[in-house]
């Protein structure tokens, strides 16, 4: 159903606390086997603990939002069957190094690892047959040749010099040798009890992205920079005119799909970097209002780099067409600085596509500084082919809460999901209901304020006329 679970090492993940303090990285890895570049840029942090057994060795969390599309994730399969294994696979990441895959062409066999782990509760694998584990490989899933899951590493003997002994805690051991659900997988992989043993991944998003594009308004060799102001500042930045708001206008010349914002930062000061200082990026659709944002994500200055182009992925993909706005807001509080490169030669008369929030006031570039100009910022913009249409997946897809984290104003968007009367509640980790409201659930956003609720990860549950009850976790972060 697409919920976030991550299965790992029990000793990797023990608590809460190191749940929710654990920053899980995606697509770490190399395009060739010791060539070319890695990049840890795609993260997700914290999560909530679910099910964990420390004599078993595995921890189950779900991650504070699901990964996005441009993550490219696979929900990976698992497999009961113990007697069937004929080869194995592990996938891992030893000493923190990028991704590396460990082949066994023998079948596991029973293992005790001992060290106070439930009794024979590992498989063994008694010689890797193609590369090896080490330190920091721990939570690394073991596939059978049908590449579901059977377990995840606990540790062993095996070096790149003596590929031998390793032991993964068994997944079924997990299922259900312990009978409270926070003390086994079964109670979460299979809720209705339908008795399944096996199940083969799932593509959240089922789509095939046949191109992608970028736009901007900038063209080849055009010169770019930034404009200082007379008094103090920058025209796309922080200035003495207060303006905090920016933004570039596209036409879309058919229906698309968008899938990340590109920034040209040239200026990235934070003055105090405990602030932690940000932008919020937004996308809008038909015009600036923000009642017509379709999209808002608190982006922190030390996620972005300087003097070179940013891409920052949407967290889900946004059906679009026609005039379409991305841009951010900055902030006065402190003496940070933020500016974007713009064009800095254009004649008077010429296309202007840059918009600043001028006195509260959404405002054409040029009507405030006099010459056209457009901000370094950029779409990615993809054509998709759907591979499943139906629609409950349509709708599991195009229900999303935004921005991540919020600091207390909270967005929900679907696609048609639910309408007329609903109830909403919040739910704290405990369980322990924290507001609710029986609300008008008209068009198709809807908008919470919920700046009274403390730091934490959250619940938000509608419940429809029909009974029907849809979850969406968020984050308050102030």
């Amino acid at each position: 159903n697409g919920k976030p679970y991550l299965l790992t090492a029990g000793h990797c993940i023990a608590d809460q606390d190191d749940a929710w303090r654990t920053v899980f990285t995606f697509n770490y890895e190399r395009s060739g086997c010791g060539s070319g570049t890695a990049s840890s840029s795609q993260t997700i942090s914290g999560s909530e603990l679910i099910s964990t057994v420390s004599g078993l060795d595995f921890s189950l969390v779900q991650l504070t939002v699901p990964p996005p599309p441009s993550y490219k994730p696979i929900y990976l399969g698992w497999d009961l069957d113990t007697t069937g294994v004929t080869s194995t696979v592990a996938i891992h990441h030893p000493a923190g190094d990028v991704k590396k895959i460990s082949v066994d062409n023998d079948a596991p066999v029973y293992g005790n690892f001992g060290g106070g782990y439930d009794y024979m509760s590992h498989w063994q694998i008694v010689r890797w047959d193609k590369g090896a584990t080490e330190g920091g490989s721990s939570g690394a899933p073991l596939f059978n040749q049908n590449h579901r899951i059977i377990g995840t590493l606990t540790g062993g003997d095996a070096s790149c010099s003596n590929p031998v002994n390793d032991y993964f805690q068994r997944f079924d051991r997990c299922w259900d040798d312990y009978y409270p659900p926070a003390n086994q997988l079964r109670a979460w992989l299979d809720p209705s009890h339908t008795g399944i043993t096996h199940i083969d991944h799932f593509d959240p998003y089922n789509y095939t992205i046949l191109s992608c594009d970028t736009l901007k308004n900038i063209a080849p060799g055009e010169k770019t920079g930034l404009k200082n102001l007379d008094f103090g500042g920058y025209a796309s930045g922080h200035n003495w005119l207060g303006i905090n708001g920016f933004a570039e206008k596209f036409v879309l010349p058919d229906s698309a799909t968008l899938s990340g914002v590109f920034l040209f930062p040239l200026k990235l000061y934070d003055f105090s970097s405990a602030d932690g200082s940000y932008i919020t990026l937004f996308v809008s659709s038909g015009n600036l209002s923000q009642e017509n944002w379709i999209y808002s994500e608190k982006i922190l200055f030390t996620a972005l780099k300087v003097n070179q182009l940013n891409f920052i992925p949407l967290w889900h993909y946004l059906p679009a067409k026609d005039t379409i706005y991305a841009g951010y807001e900055i902030y006065y509080g402190s003496k940070d600085t933020f500016a974007v490169a713009q064009t800095l030669e254009r004649a008077p008369g010429s296309a202007n596509s840059a918009y600043v929030r001028y006195r509260d006031i959404w405002t054409p570039y040029d009507t405030v500084f006099s010459v056209p100009a457009s901000f370094y910022i950029g779409l990615q913009v993809c054509n998709l082919t759907w591979l499943k249409t139906t629609s409950k997946e349509s709708t599991r897809l195009f229900a999303k809460v935004f921005p991540v984290p919020a600091t207390g104003e909270l967005n929900l968007v679907h696609n048609g999901l639910f309408s007329g009367d609903v109830v909403a509640l919040v739910f704290d980790l405990a369980g322990r209901l924290v507001w609710t409201s029986s609300l008008k659930a008209d068009g198709t956003q809807m908008r919470f304020s919920f700046g009274f609720l403390n730091n934490g990860i959250y619940v938000l549950k509608i419940t429809t006329r029909n009974n029907s009850v849809y979850s969406f976790r968020f984050i308050i972060q102030k």
